[in-house]
Protein backbone atom coordinates (compact mmCIF):
# COMPACT_ATOMS: atom_id res chain seq x y z
CA UNK A 1 0.00 0.00 0.00
CA UNK A 2 1.35 3.58 -0.25
CA UNK A 3 -0.69 7.17 -0.62
CA UNK A 4 -0.47 10.19 1.52
CA UNK A 5 -2.80 11.39 3.96
CA UNK A 6 -5.62 12.20 1.21
CA UNK A 7 -4.87 9.74 -1.56
CA UNK A 8 -4.51 5.85 -0.61
CA UNK A 9 -2.99 3.53 -3.08
CA UNK A 10 -3.26 -0.19 -3.57
CA UNK A 11 -3.59 -3.05 -6.15
CA UNK A 12 -6.02 -5.57 -5.86
CA UNK A 13 -6.27 -8.88 -7.55
CA UNK A 14 -10.15 -8.99 -9.12
CA UNK A 15 -11.94 -12.54 -8.89
CA UNK A 16 -13.36 -14.62 -11.37
CA UNK A 17 -16.70 -13.62 -10.20
CA UNK A 18 -15.54 -9.49 -10.82
CA UNK A 19 -15.24 -9.46 -6.72
CA UNK A 20 -12.63 -7.63 -4.84
CA UNK A 21 -11.93 -7.20 -1.30
CA UNK A 22 -10.94 -4.15 -0.14
CA UNK A 23 -8.00 -4.23 2.62
CA UNK A 24 -8.68 -3.35 6.22
CA UNK A 25 -6.86 0.10 6.18
CA UNK A 26 -9.00 1.06 2.82
CA UNK A 27 -12.18 0.34 4.52
CA UNK A 28 -10.67 2.60 7.65
CA UNK A 29 -9.61 5.16 5.53
CA UNK A 30 -12.80 5.82 3.85
CA UNK A 31 -14.95 4.77 6.75
CA UNK A 32 -16.89 1.82 6.22
CA UNK A 33 -18.13 -1.23 7.96
CA UNK A 34 -17.23 -4.64 6.85
CA UNK A 35 -21.26 -6.04 6.18
CA UNK A 36 -22.32 -3.00 5.10
CA UNK A 37 -23.59 -1.16 1.92
CA UNK A 38 -22.20 1.48 -0.56
CA UNK A 39 -22.59 3.38 -3.87
CA UNK A 40 -20.31 1.95 -6.66
CA UNK A 41 -20.57 4.45 -9.43
CA UNK A 42 -18.44 4.78 -12.43
CA UNK A 43 -17.35 8.50 -13.24
CA UNK A 44 -14.95 8.33 -17.10
CA UNK A 45 -13.99 4.86 -15.99
CA UNK A 46 -13.25 5.44 -12.66
CA UNK A 47 -14.59 3.60 -10.46
CA UNK A 48 -16.01 5.53 -6.28
CA UNK A 49 -17.30 3.47 -3.71
CA UNK A 50 -19.43 5.36 -1.54
CA UNK A 51 -20.51 5.21 2.02
CA UNK A 52 -23.65 6.46 2.84
CA UNK A 53 -21.65 9.48 4.99
CA UNK A 54 -19.58 10.20 2.19
CA UNK A 55 -22.86 10.70 -0.46
CA UNK A 56 -24.28 12.82 1.86
CA UNK A 57 -21.28 15.34 2.20
CA UNK A 58 -21.48 14.96 -1.31
CA UNK A 59 -25.16 16.13 -1.43
CA UNK A 60 -24.73 18.63 1.13
CA UNK A 61 -21.92 20.26 -0.85
CA UNK A 62 -24.42 20.49 -3.61
CA UNK A 63 -27.04 22.26 -1.70
CA UNK A 64 -24.44 24.48 -0.60
CA UNK A 65 -23.76 25.70 -3.95
CA UNK A 66 -27.32 26.09 -5.32
CA UNK A 67 -26.96 22.31 -6.76
CA UNK A 68 -30.44 20.52 -7.04
CA UNK A 69 -29.72 17.65 -5.39
CA UNK A 70 -32.92 15.66 -6.74
CA UNK A 71 -31.86 13.85 -9.07
CA UNK A 72 -29.07 12.00 -7.37
CA UNK A 73 -31.74 11.63 -4.08
CA UNK A 74 -34.17 10.22 -6.94
CA UNK A 75 -32.14 7.88 -7.96
CA UNK A 76 -30.95 5.83 -4.27
CA UNK A 77 -33.43 2.70 -3.69
CA UNK A 78 -35.56 3.58 -1.07
CA UNK A 79 -33.71 2.57 2.32
CA UNK A 80 -30.37 4.16 0.79
CA UNK A 81 -32.41 7.12 0.08
CA UNK A 82 -33.61 7.24 3.69
CA UNK A 83 -30.33 6.13 5.12
CA UNK A 84 -28.74 9.40 3.42
CA UNK A 85 -31.38 11.41 4.30
CA UNK A 86 -30.54 10.75 8.02
CA UNK A 87 -26.99 11.19 7.53
CA UNK A 88 -27.71 14.35 5.90
CA UNK A 89 -29.60 15.67 9.33
CA UNK A 90 -26.92 14.90 11.05
CA UNK A 91 -24.67 16.45 9.04
CA UNK A 92 -26.58 20.07 9.26
CA UNK A 93 -26.70 19.10 13.06
CA UNK A 94 -23.07 18.90 13.36
CA UNK A 95 -21.48 22.50 14.03
CA UNK A 96 -17.85 20.86 13.68
CA UNK A 97 -19.07 19.90 10.03
CA UNK A 98 -19.99 23.11 8.97
CA UNK A 99 -16.13 24.68 9.97
CA UNK A 100 -14.27 21.61 8.44
CA UNK A 101 -16.40 21.99 5.60
CA UNK A 102 -15.74 25.86 4.83
CA UNK A 103 -11.88 25.87 5.72
CA UNK A 104 -11.67 22.68 2.97
CA UNK A 105 -12.51 24.77 0.46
Amino acid sequence: MSGSDDVMQVWLDVGLDGSVTLPAACLAAAQLEPGGRVMVRVVDGVVQILSHMTLAMEIQRMIEKGIDPGPVLKDLPGVDGLIVERRLEFLREKPEFGAQHHAAE
